[in-house]
């Protein structure tokens, strides 16, 4: 016999309990923060936006005093779609992913990762300032650099680091993550790694050893509960005692850890 899957905003929301029919803004709020508090989730942020669109020119601005409608009555209205077990492992359009999304996280199902690897990596990895180079290879993204000054592991970090996905950032908010980098190495030395939420705290640097050939180099983060959500980032010192050292970074690997 086969089984159903049934999607709809409304039973995502249904999920997370009882939720008021409006929301007036305070100063401070954002959709995230809205979503989260109101509705049990704040994968909800951007349904919340939809349902105002007549009142919200930009998702990311609203102004004290607003009042949001959270009730989601016009789309609870909708018939649900039912699929298939054999058809809900083909993709779905993109709205239905993000409500799927939403509801398995409620669960506990889903944990949040993320792993660059390749030219995406080498693409999305940035240099704090001229003292830093990122340059592509076969293998992967060779770093090199180094400062006589202290390297901030504050903000965007210093010497060379990379945004993290936006939802990796929101599923990170008060949950404990670990970094994986995976890089190849010259010779025995050290490098340091750091995780900023730009706004709410960092981890610091940590020093960590590597040794000729292939590395795999992790730290884990208990993450502050975002306020804004202004971009979380991890950085990467590739030669933190200032040796010479040059380093090719393969992939970088980030997981939210289940809650104990």
């Amino acid at each position: 016999m086969k089984s159903t899957v049934l999607l709809t905003v409304a039973s995502v929301l249904a999920a997370s309990g009882s939720f008021a029919e409006t929301y007036t803004v305070k100063r401070g709020d954002t959709l995230l923060d809205i979503a989260r508090e109101q509705l049990g989730s704040s994968s909800m942020w951007s349904e919340i936006c939809e349902m105002n669109s007549g009142l919200i020119d930009d998702c990311d601005s609203i102004q004290v005093g607003m009042v949001l409608t959270l009730s989601p009555e016009d789309v609870a209205a909708e018939e649900p779609m039912e699929v298939t077990e054999e058809e809900a492992t083909e993709e779905m359009p993109e709205e239905e992913a993000v409500v799927a999304m939403a509801a398995e996280t409620e669960t506990g199902e889903m944990m949040a990762t993320f792993e660059m690897a390749g030219q995406e990596l080498v693409d999305a990895l940035m240099t704090a300032n001229e003292d830093y180079s990122v340059n592509s290879s076969e293998m992967g993204a060779v770093l090199a650099g180094s400062a006589e000054e202290s390297v901030t592991s504050t903000g965007r970090t210093g010497a060379v680091y990379l945004q993290v996905p936006e939802m990796f950032e929101t599923s990170a908010s008060a949950s404990m993550i670990e970094m994986a980098v995976d890089l190849v190495a010259e010779a025995d030395g050290n490098i340091a790694i750091a995780y900023s939420t730009s706004e709410v705290g960092n981890s610091g640097w940590k020093m960590l050893p590597i040794t000729a050939g292939e590395n795999t180099v992790t730290m884990t983060y208990a993450v502050p509960a975002m306020k804004n959500g202004n971009g979380d980032y991890f950085g990467i010192q590739p030669d933190p005692e200032a040796t010479g050292q040059t380093i090719t970074v393969t992939s970088i690997l980030g997981e939210v850890l289940p809650a104990e």
